[in-house]
């Protein structure tokens, strides 16, 4: 069962899902993939989409691509505000496939902009960018690139101009803007003899803005468990809470 809370502590709701969950872009509701309860490891099997509005109700959506052959599906976008899940499709670690799926009516088709080369990408919430597992930052309406960001992505900004990158050699996520082409924040690197590589981090983009909130690993000390949210946007940044514990805001 995956929990709801509320920052208070209050639990919201609980609700099962199997296969993938991801906040949609108004944070209120849900997207969450379900795959059959007693499917074997190594079956094929189609999974469900539901709308989830935490404490209050679900819907399903629609069937959609679940699990195959050295194959997997992810959700990469949830928005209630243009009522699309967007499904990436990952065949031996790498992604082949990109899919839409409406909210409302359940109809799905794949992204027109997409080739398998890309491998896998990112979505902004507007649905206006895209960023490739290369650095590329795609223009969606016209499929060209129209910017390119200097390390690996790991997530893109609601309206799509500042992206979450993994910056070695110790992998400290940074927020670069890529129209200015300036690096707007980074994590403090770690202290020296750190034995910290590729550190978590979790993201979420406010709904209309460039602005995200990332929640990383604390490099302040050694081997540490607890994690730094910070809000992150084109004026600067600021720290929101120091020793939380790792989560999707």
């Amino acid at each position: 069962m995956t929990t709801v809370l509320e920052l208070s502590g209050r639990i919201l709701g609980r609700f099962s899902a199997n296969y993938g969950i991801l906040w949609a872009d108004d944070s209120v509701h849900l997207c969450a993939l379900n795959l059959p309860a007693h499917l074997r490891p190594t079956a094929s099997s189609r999974a469900t989409l539901i709308l989830e509005d935490p404490g209050h109700g679900r819907r399903v959506v629609a069937s959609v691509p679940g699990t195959g052959d050295h194959e997997d599906n992810e959700l990469i976008a949830c928005s209630t505000a243009r009522h699309v899940a967007i499904i990436e499709t990952i065949f031996m670690g790498s992604g082949r496939a990109v899919t839409y799926v409406n909210l409302q009516s359940g109809k799905q088709w794949p992204a027109p902009w997409y080739n398998y080369m890309m491998g896998s990408i990112e979505v902004s919430g507007n649905g206006r960018y895209a960023v490739t597992v290369a650095g590329d930052v795609i223009d969606t309406s016209t499929g060209k690139v129209v910017a390119h960001t200097p390390m690996q992505p790991a997530a893109i900004s609601w309206l799509g101009h500042e992206v979450v990158l993994i910056a070695p050699p110790w992998y400290e996520p940074e927020v670069y803007n890529w129209q200015t082409h300036r690096v707007v924040w980074r994590v403090v690197p770690p202290a020296h003899g750190c034995p910290c590589a590729s550190p978590w981090v979790f993201t979420s983009a406010r709904m209309g803005s460039d602005e995200v909130a990332v929640n990383v690993q604390s490099t302040r000390q050694k081997a540490s468990r607890t994690g730094e949210l910070w809000l992150v946007s084109t004026r600067g940044a600021r720290e929101i809470a120091r020793d939380t514990a790792p989560t999707q805001p």
